[in-house]
């Protein structure tokens, strides 16, 4: 069945029907700006007959499930981040030169004050016990010399950082540790159908002989 309605203003009753949603007011108390302001066809110019169908459009349209194409009402949006670590040539070497598997732990946190201070051992092995609350998610591999991985998640909404530690044979000897910033969740548009995912945030990390090296962007 053709709508009497144009594209754009099919599109515009939508808008409305979300912005009611999300304010809880009434979808059939419009006014000819509500079409002007967001650039679609003015209620003023609008017939007698259509206006009467439109407002008893919109005044129905969350009964009929006009909320279905509504973008979320959530003020924010996380965003996923994916951490490339590769392993260089050589790296961690044991008593006869050969280099070793070290394990690379990657940590999301909602602030970095406990993991910058804590030791190697209670982040590896008691990662919980020593983050508490800081502590969002962690994942963790045993790479080897040449090796390459990635990490990927979904950030929760309060994550702020990335942290990451290599389990070197001499930790006194090489970075071991270091903690980069997370970027803030995307704020989005109540009122606007169509909301677009925040961009990947990619971090790119060496592990090289002398400890952890954030590298740059591509």
């Amino acid at each position: 069945m053709t709508s009497i309605f144009s594209p754009t203003l099919q599109k515009a009753m939508l808008e409305i029907v979300c912005r009611c949603h999300a304010t809880g007011t009434r979808c059939d108390a419009i006014r000819a700006h509500d079409f002007d302001n967001i650039g679609r066809e003015p209620l003023g110019k609008i017939s007698m007959h259509r206006r009467t169908l439109l407002q008893g459009a919109l005044a129905t349209a969350p009964l009929l499930g006009g909320l279905s194409g509504c973008a979320s009402t959530a003020k924010s949006l996380p965003t996923p981040y994916a951490v490339t670590i590769k392993i260089d040539d050589g790296v961690n070497p044991d008593g006869r030169g050969q280099p070793a598997p070290i394990l690379v732990k990657v940590f999301e946190l909602k602030s970095s004050g406990n993991f910058e201070t804590a030791d190697y051992f209670a982040l590896q092995d008691r990662d919980r016990e020593t983050l508490a609350a800081e502590l969002v998610n962690a994942d963790q591999a045993i790479m080897r010399s040449g090796e390459e991985r990635v990490f990927k998640r979904e950030a929760g909404l309060d994550s702020r950082a990335i942290g990451i530690i290599a389990g070197y044979r001499k930790l006194e000897a090489a970075r071991w540790r270091i903690v980069l910033p997370l970027k803030e969740p995307k704020q989005t548009n109540l009122y606007k159908v169509w909301q677009f995912s925040p961009s990947e945030q990619n971090v790119r990390i060496a592990i090289r002989k002398s400890g952890i090296e954030l590298l740059p962007s591509r």
